[in-house]
């Protein structure tokens, strides 16, 4: 009788460690809990050359003397994308592109002897699956040597206004930064439910 019991008594606390195992999913899918997911990745641009230059309003600035400081400037109008990122994997290039909205010459900058662009500009990123994110960015490319672009930083926000397929609805935000033609991107994701 006492080793019925024992077993009893053994079965019991098994059950009951088993059942509170069975509740605890430790495999949460973050898509539905609608939790920030991380995105990050690196992508480089190629001017379209189809699509009109984007002026930088502000630009051309003239010297006192009237002579030109900074001549007209100009960003993309248009840019394909390539690279990755987490959650989408190869960019599609033909499907991943960004439209320039915006330009302007930063005069607070030019006060200090600085030339820096802001501009904002929408992006579609579509994956290797096909599903795309839309975004829009807020960026400044400091151009205070005009004599080498490749020097050029690039710095900046993103924020995520929807998408397709798995991205259906998405929003979040975050950074970029880099050294154009090519930039890294890191923020999150967040689903709806």
């Amino acid at each position: 009788m006492k080793n019925l019991i024992c077993l009893m008594m053994v079965s019991l606390v098994m059950l009951f460690s088993f059942s509170k195992d069975m509740l605890t999913d430790e495999n949460v899918d973050l898509k539905k809990a609608k939790v920030p997911i991380p995105l990050k990745g690196e992508m480089c641009m190629t001017w379209n050359l189809d699509v009109p230059s984007l002026p930088v309003t502000g630009t051309p600035v003239p010297k006192s003397s009237g002579e030109v400081l900074i001549p007209q400037l100009y960003m993309s109008g248009a840019a394909w994308l390539t690279g990755h990122s987490t959650h989408m994997g190869e960019f599609i290039p033909e499907q991943t592109h960004m439209t320039g909205l915006h330009a302007e010459l930063d005069m607070a900058a030019l006060s200090n002897d600085k030339v820096i662009i802001t501009a904002e500009y929408e992006a579609i990123l579509t994956g290797a699956n096909g599903d795309h994110i839309d975004l829009l960015s807020q960026i400044q490319i400091d151009v205070t040597d005009p004599s080498n672009w490749t020097n050029w930083t690039i710095t900046g926000n993103y924020k995520v206004t929807g998408g397709s397929g798995k991205f259906e609805n998405a929003t979040g935000s975050g950074v970029l930064n880099g050294q154009l033609p090519c930039w890294d991107f890191e923020g999150t994701l967040v689903y709806p439910r």
